[in-house]
């Protein structure tokens, strides 16, 4: 992603790790037979708290500032903003796993599409969303949670992502939405759509 910035603008890279289902997640969920995640906070508190004020005490305070991640690091992009809002001014995820909290059969907590939903204001950020797939035969909400989900057809987070952007839409969110036909949920397809949420980010 670096490759596509321009020369002003620094991309910082952090590692995941076999922990990444507890940082990136907000909240917890029931996943292949247990409950996975739910330490997103306390990660997104290290981003803002240790993370960036070593890079700026390195590199100095930058005009703008912004987090990107894919899947489950989309997911906490947009944590980011959403728990410290106004220190972010961008957020892009690449197919985000949006419906977190809600995925195992059972489980409801409050997903990201849950959170842009509720009664206070979007945050001040521009958000870049985006996701591959399709609709296949039709989103729909198949267990009653409120959450559309992806039909056997369809693929790519495409339905929650959809379902997130018409919610961030109608709280008048910036909200910046790709929908690239049939891609599917990996690191090429991430890599072929970057440049555009980089290129969002210098434009502001």
């Amino acid at each position: 992603m670096q490759d596509g910035a321009g020369p002003s603008t620094l991309i910082v890279g952090i590692d995941n790790s076999a922990a990444r289902f507890a940082e990136y997640t907000p909240v917890t969920d029931f996943i292949d037979g247990r409950t996975q995640g739910g330490a997103g906070g306390a990660y997104a508190d290290y981003v803002e708290n240790t993370v960036r004020p070593f890079i700026e005490g390195r590199y100095g305070s930058a005009k703008r500032s912004g987090v990107v991640g894919s899947s489950l690091g989309g997911v906490i992009a947009y944590v980011q903003v959403l728990r410290h809002p106004g220190s972010w001014d961008f957020a892009a995820s690449l197919s985000g796993t949006m419906g977190w909290g809600s995925i195992g059969s059972g489980v409801h907590n409050a997903t990201i599409i849950d959170q842009f939903g509720a009664p206070s204001a979007c945050p001040a950020a521009t958000f870049y969303l985006d996701s591959g797939g399709g609709p296949g035969s039709g989103c729909v909400d198949s267990d009653g949670d409120g959450i559309r989900d992806d039909t056997p057809d369809s693929s790519d987070n495409y339905c929650e992502n959809a379902q997130l952007l018409a919610v961030m839409q109608g709280k008048g969110c910036a909200v910046h939405y790709t929908w690239a036909n049939g891609a599917q949920h990996n690191e090429a397809a991430w890599r072929a759509r970057g440049p555009a949420a980089v290129a969002l980010f210098e434009s502001l």
